[in-house]
């Protein structure tokens, strides 16, 4: 991290990435992990 060169405009976000400890992934169109059926995997691993 303290060696990377981040663009003006990210380097707030980089800092923040840092320290996080915590992700939170929020995705409307697609299925996520255990609710996933085979034939879903099958049709959007198809795409």
């Amino acid at each position: 991290m303290e060696r990377a060169q981040y663009p003006v405009f990210f380097q707030g976000m980089a800092q923040l990435e840092k320290q996080a400890i915590e992700l939170l992934c929020c995705d409307t169109l697609a299925v996520n992990g255990l609710l996933q059926t085979e034939e879903y995997t099958r049709a959007v691993l198809a795409m």
